[in-house]
């Protein structure tokens, strides 16, 4: 989606429902998904594959059907980059962005409290619009005996945790260089399907 001013570049709309718990934050769509007019549209993204495998339901073909599904599961998404300039897909040729109003969008949807960022440039921006925000820290997340430790902030108007979470895109990383990297290493599966299916059995330290 483009503008006539600038060649300036614009999001989509958030896809978040009424009774939405769990927020899915990217940082702007790559040029494939703006084509396709579709989240997450470049079909080399790791993130339908990544998300379907977590809610152990079989992904479909059908964009819509995909959307249906994660309403169903109460799941929304949106990117925090409302508008910018940019050469190709890459987070890093983002230029001028401007920002989506996260607080709005809470104070709308009351049931949202989680915020899971696709990656870190999502994580840093969104840390960067939040006028509302406990500092970073370091968040010991434990499930069944299992810990493992992200960065995260509170927007504290609203009570609203924003997890880092890496990712899904398809380039390499230093230390996800694959698909199965980012759901062993860092044990995503689980902290997202406790968010989603059994959010209460999470205990939360900050450090």
């Amino acid at each position: 989606m483009y503008s006539t001013n600038d060649n300036i570049m614009v999001s989509f709309l958030p896809l978040v429902h009424a009774d939405t718990r769990v927020l899915i934050l990217g940082s702007f769509p790559g040029k494939l998904s703006l084509e396709r007019n579709e989240y997450y549209g470049n079909p080399k993204n790791h993130f339908w594959e990544l998300v379907f495998s977590f809610l152990e339901v079989s992904l479909p073909i059908n964009y819509q059907e995909k959307l249906d599904i994660l309403e169903k599961n109460r799941i929304g998404l949106w990117d925090i980059v409302a508008s910018c300039s940019r050469e190709g897909s890459s987070d890093s040729a983002i230029s001028n962005p401007t920002f989506n109003t996260l607080c709005k969008l809470f104070a709308d949807t009351v049931s949202l409290k989680t915020v899971l960022c696709n990656g870190s440039t999502s994580f840093r921006l969104a840390c960067k619009s939040c006028e509302h925000k406990y500092p970073v820290t370091k968040t010991i997340y434990t499930h069944n005996k299992t810990s493992i430790v992200y960065e995260a902030f509170v927007c504290e108007q609203y009570g609203t945790l924003f997890l880092r979470l890496p990712s899904t895109s398809p380039i390499p990383t230093r230390r996800y260089k694959t698909r199965n990297d980012k759901t062993t290493s860092s044990i995503q599966s689980i902290i997202t399907l406790c968010f989603i299916k059994t959010s209460s059995s999470i205990i939360i330290h900050y450090i």
